[in-house]
């Protein structure tokens, strides 16, 4: 898990996230800008005293090669135990640091997707 340079934490209702990515050889075409580098921003608010929470992450290029569309999501969190499960919409696929500078595919793409993830105590 990557640790990030900036957590402000609201009690138990929320958190905001700040953090810068560089990202080596993004450009796939020889160019000037090889490399790139993002302000990685998320948030997570919690619906009052529910286990359920909105999330939100965006990933906007501050400079060096950018390919015009900046990766977006935003979803839904539930947590159950251990358990956390996830909807989410996004407007990019990546996965990778690289994917995620290369931003989204088409500006009017959106995807949605769903992610169940275990917490150890």
């Amino acid at each position: 898990m990557p640790k990030y340079i900036s957590l402000l934490r609201f009690t138990e209702k929320g958190a905001i996230y700040v953090q810068p990515l560089f990202v080596f050889n993004t450009n796939p075409i020889e160019g000037d800008d090889q490399n790139t580098m993002l302000l990685g921003l998320g948030t997570r608010l919690r619906l009052g005293k529910s286990r359920t929470y909105i999330v939100a992450e965006a990933a906007p290029v501050v400079s060096g090669y950018d390919a015009g569309i900046d990766h977006v999501s935003f979803g839904f969190e539930h947590r159950v135990g251990g358990h956390v499960f996830q909807i989410t919409v996004t407007n990019a696929l990546g996965t990778t640091m690289r994917q995620i500078a290369l931003g989204g595919p088409h500006e009017d793409d959106w995807f949605i997707g769903f992610n169940l993830s275990r917490r150890f105590f």
